[in-house]
């Protein structure tokens, strides 16, 4: 039945249907990333890399590879990210930013500690509490689009103070 043909309700009814499919299935994916990745599959593909191999076998972008591979990479590390996942309590995307971060942790008390300090984060308070365990601050990066009307479109993201500041001038 065409789409157009549905109720409101029935439409609403699908919709969250497909995202829960949806979530569903890309859960698995993730799953199925650390499998290969454990067994090393993507060598005999000659792609030479877990991302390469994800990315010209699921036709994937750039961007939806990297999040799925280093979110799997979080999941290798902290296993309970699973459910959390699953129960909407953190996104594909935070799971992606913390990845390196507690790869390079041994202890799983800490990395479990990062996992519940993520959860009902949007990916930039993950960013900065990323940034605080590490003592690191990522740099600003702007991006500009140029339209034919003459407009100019500018897109920057802030983290950390930068961002603060921005929240108290626009106030």
């Amino acid at each position: 039945m065409p789409l157009q043909n549905l109720s409101d309700e029935r439409l609403i009814a699908d919709t969250k249907m497909w995202n829960e499919k949806e979530e569903y299935c890309t859960r698995q994916f993730l799953r199925h990333i650390n499998e290969v990745n454990r067994r090393r599959l993507f060598c005999d593909d000659k792609t030479g890399s877990l991302f390469k191999y994800i990315r010209k076998n699921f036709n994937k972008s750039d961007s939806e590879t990297s999040r799925r591979v280093l979110a799997a990479k979080t999941l290798r590390h902290i296993p309970c990210a699973d459910k959390a996942l699953a129960n909407k309590q953190v996104t594909l995307t935070n799971l992606a930013e913390v990845s390196n971060l507690v790869g390079n942790i041994k202890s799983n008390k800490k990395k479990n500690e990062i996992l519940e300090s993520i959860k009902g984060k949007t990916q930039i308070q993950t960013r900065e509490l990323v940034d605080d365990f590490t003592g690191k601050k990522r740099a600003t990066r702007s991006k500009t689009h140029s339209h034919s009307n003459g407009t100019l479109r500018i897109h920057l993201s802030l983290v950390g103070q930068a961002a603060k500041d921005y929240h108290f001038i626009k106030e």
